[in-house]
């Protein structure tokens, strides 16, 4: 879908985005996304930070969509945009590289697949497999899955992860970090029974 991002302060400027990502407090452990939050330059500031529990209607902007909006970095923490018609108060910029620049292990990046540009046959297989509650990755699935194209981190707009599912979003992916190499192989056989 496309969906208008509104300044709240400046409401000639619109951007739209395509979707959004959720994501939870704990997900800079895993993929150090945090740490690419700026703190200096045009759109950085020291007020930025990553999500905390119970973070609501807030949002990170990847530095495309912060540009296009005319937030920088002294606007962090009191410009808000707008989205869906709620407010959400902006907490940070994040480059745009390095949003899609994060890997899950399949390789895929953490951005929503845009369905608009898969082949019709791979849609519905997609369809058909999920009618029918088949779990990816049981079988042959790899070449489905390897058609899959993620729209750029300049087409989404990042907010807390409960944030994200009480808008009705969906999980697509989750990350683990464990404390022992050797919890790896059983951790996965129970999460892929």
């Amino acid at each position: 879908g496309f969906y208008d991002v509104l300044s709240v302060q400046d409401p000639t400027k619109t951007y739209v985005v395509n979707g959004l990502v959720g994501l939870s407090p704990q997900e800079q452990e895993i993929s150090g996304i945090g740490d690419q939050v700026l703190r200096s330059g045009k759109f950085g500031s020291a007020n930025a930070r990553w999500f905390r529990e119970g973070d609501q209607y807030l949002c990170l902007l990847p530095q495309t969509i912060a540009e296009a909006l005319g937030v920088t970095g002294r606007d962090v923490g009191r410009a808000q945009v707008e989205l869906y018609g709620m407010k959400f108060t902006v907490l940070g910029v994040v480059p745009d590289k390095a949003l899609d620049g994060i890997r899950d292990l399949d390789h895929e990046t953490m951005t929503p697949v845009d369905y608009a540009q898969l082949k019709p046959e791979v849609l519905e297989e997609l369809k058909r497999q999920r009618q029918q509650k088949f779990k990816l990755g049981k079988t042959g699935e790899e070449s489905l899955l390897q058609e899959y194209t993620h729209f750029q981190a300049s087409n989404v707009i990042v907010v807390p992860y409960q944030q994200a599912m009480n808008m009705y979003g969906t999980l697509r992916s989750i990350s683990l970090k464990l404390r022992k190499p050797a919890d790896v192989q059983t951790t996965v056989q129970d999460l892929v029974e």
